[in-house]
């Protein structure tokens, strides 16, 4: 496979790691209020959304991880989590416009909820995104040539 290419699938392991990291970034920017964290997210989300997980730092770990504790290759369709990523992007890129513009509360009400969903992801594997996804194609919101295999 082509290091540019935008894969198909993605290790469901690896993306379950991903959602504990941005989980545990989640609190640290909710304990330090310092918008370095928020940047490092919206950078990460961002890479991924422009379908190119291997490209992240927080993937790369969560690979590093997966090899580690041993886990599993779990291959998943990659389209759903890429719209999930761009949610990530609009809630980050929130978070960190609000704590710019001295909204803290706001900004932290904003980590907090994806930071849920984060923990969500880790924990359970449940992708909320991903239904969004699933949804939005069910209702030809989302046109089935950009996932042709999901929606089937």
């Amino acid at each position: 496979m082509n290091i540019l290419s935008i894969p198909q699938k993605v290790n469901s392991n690896v993306v379950r790691l991903v959602g504990g990291q941005v989980f545990l970034l989640s609190i640290v920017y909710i304990l330090l209020r310092q918008a370095v964290i928020p940047a490092f997210l919206l950078l990460d989300f961002m890479i991924r959304a422009a379908g190119r997980p291997r490209f992240s730092i927080l993937a790369q770990v969560a690979v590093l991880l997966a090899k580690i504790f041993g886990l599993k290759e779990k291959p998943i369709f990659f389209s759903p989590k890429r719209f999930a990523a761009g949610i990530g992007v609009v809630l980050t890129a929130s978070t960190l416009i609000a704590f710019m513009a001295g909204a803290v509360s706001l900004s932290l009400g904003i980590i907090s909820i994806l930071g849920i969903f984060s923990f969500l992801e880790g924990v359970f594997g449940f992708c909320a995104g991903c239904k969004i996804y699933g949804f939005l194609m069910m209702k030809n919101i989302i046109p089935d040539r950009f996932c042709e295999v999901c929606a089937h």
